[in-house]
């Protein structure tokens, strides 16, 4: 989980710095926080038992954002991030792949897939925000900053002249972060998805990363095993509610 949790850190805090978001520190862990009230605003770490209670408090007061990334579950931990109000909100596997356990997915004829194409951050943004955030959205400045940025690749898949699957691929100290896959809803189970998977994983490889990590769904856990990726534990998003 270690590449996971550094990968995930990392690619925050980059965002967070190309943005102007506010980035800070709380109970011993780095915070991102979008006050417009957009993705992202998440504290994003693993607390001490004994430092819950001062970030409940400062989540109350509305001195840290009101969402904590726990970068590995456990059952003590999350029982008193309950009693302090910080309740799980949603729940994910994090995966890794090394290279030669990697299993390409098979051509989706007619699908075209780009990286970085010209002109075309405009539509990957809407179909994030339709497809794969739930409740945030991201702003218009997260595209000036995949615009400026080399370590992000963001990928269209396209079909037919529709945009159809998108992703997202965050590159720091050789390993490849996989975020923001989705495929329209109309167009889901005809491989788009795997595709750009595929796409983000051969880039990766042929830049010189010795590992992909990302953070499954339950929905989309099968899908990444099946190229290869291995579970290696549970992240899980808590709230604090009234926050």
């Amino acid at each position: 989980m270690e590449d996971i949790a550094a990968n995930l850190k990392a690619f925050y805090a980059q965002l967070a710095h190309a943005c102007k978001y506010e980035r800070g520190r709380i109970a011993g862990m780095d915070f991102v926080w979008n006050r417009k009230g957009n993705w992202p605003s998440y504290v994003i770490g693993r607390p001490d038992v004994s430092r819950i209670d001062s970030l409940a408090e400062a989540m109350r007061g509305g001195d840290a954002p009101p969402f904590l990334i726990l970068e590995q579950e456990e059952p003590e931990l999350v029982h008193t991030l309950e009693e302090a109000g910080i309740r799980r909100v949603r729940q994910w596997t994090g995966m890794e792949l090394d290279p030669g356990e990697y299993l390409p997915p098979q051509p989706v004829p007619g699908l075209e897939v780009e990286v970085n194409p010209p002109g075309g951050l405009e539509a990957w943004m809407e179909m994030v925000n339709t497809e794969v955030m739930s409740g945030a959205r991201m702003g218009a400045e997260v595209a000036d900053a995949l615009e400026r940025d080399r370590d992000f690749h963001w990928l269209m898949a396209g079909s037919e002249g529709e945009a159809v699957s998108c992703g997202l691929l965050f590159v720091r100290d050789r390993v490849g972060g996989i975020y923001m896959v989705g495929t329209r809803s109309s167009h889901r189970g005809k491989g788009y998805a795997s595709a750009v998977l595929g796409r983000m994983v051969s880039l990766a490889m042929d830049g010189g990363c010795r590992k992909l990590v990302l953070h499954a769904t339950d929905m989309g856990e099968g899908l990444y095993r099946r190229l290869g990726f291995r579970a290696e534990g549970r992240l899980s998003i808590h709230w604090y509610l009234g926050g």
